[in-house]
């Protein structure tokens, strides 16, 4: 019944336990690219989420209409892919 929260869960702490193992790697040059990749990836994610939202807005329409428009444009680009 609990199944998907208790591995989610899991998932989330395995991950930050990680992040502990990183910290000892301070002194090394891996931290620094490790430290710089996953900074990027947060601004990037950060970034690409601000524009799904507010693109909509500026375009004057809902938001689930971009969001349905743009999930069949990214499936036919994935199916071209394949």
């Amino acid at each position: 019944m609990y199944g998907g929260g208790t591995v989610a869960v899991f998932v989330i702490t395995v991950i930050s336990l990680c992040g502990l193992l990183i910290v000892n790697l301070r002194t090394t040059d891996v931290y620094y690219h490790l430290i710089n990749t996953m900074l990027g990836l947060a601004i990037g994610t950060l970034v690409g989420d601000a524009m799904l939202h507010l693109i909509p807005h500026v375009r004057g329409e809902t938001s689930c209409e971009y969001v349905f428009r743009f999930s069949e444009v990214a499936g036919e680009m994935r199916a071209r892919a394949l």
